[in-house]
């Protein structure tokens, strides 16, 4: 069973998320900011990553940057999910996939669906296989 961590400070649309995933399959751990999200990740591996970019505590940046920085998460794929980025901010980042808010059910199992793929057929952050 693939394991998602969804990280949004919006309890609304994380509440939504996780009843989606779950119908879907998939087993969901929720964290409202980067740094509780970091916290569950010391205790519970995930297969991927649902990150919100703007939120208080630690934004999605910020977790990202510490997620990079500790060998045994970088690996772990993210998809950016966020209604504001810039090109700069989602090649500094290296998500697996960015998803634009507002994203229907569909688009976001189809997004999720690629990136689980890729990540167990290359073992990547990627979607395109390495060089």
């Amino acid at each position: 069973m693939t394991r998602v961590l969804v990280v949004d400070d919006d309890s609304d649309l994380r509440e939504a998320l996780t009843d989606l995933l779950d119908a879907e399959g998939f087993e969901v751990l929720s964290a409202e900011n980067g740094l509780d999200a970091l916290n569950a990740l010391e205790s519970t591996p995930v297969d991927v990553i649902l990150l919100d970019f703007m939120m208080p505590v630690m934004n999605g940046g910020e977790f990202r940057e510490a997620q990079l920085a500790r060998a045994e998460l970088a690996a772990i794929p993210v998809i950016l999910a966020s209604p504001t980025y810039t090109q700069a901010e989602a090649e500094r980042f290296a998500p697996a996939a960015v998803l634009p808010k507002p994203f229907t059910p569909e688009v976001l199992l189809h997004t999720l669906g690629e990136v689980v793929m890729a990540s167990r057929l290359w073992g990547s952050r990627a979607l395109m296989p390495p060089p």
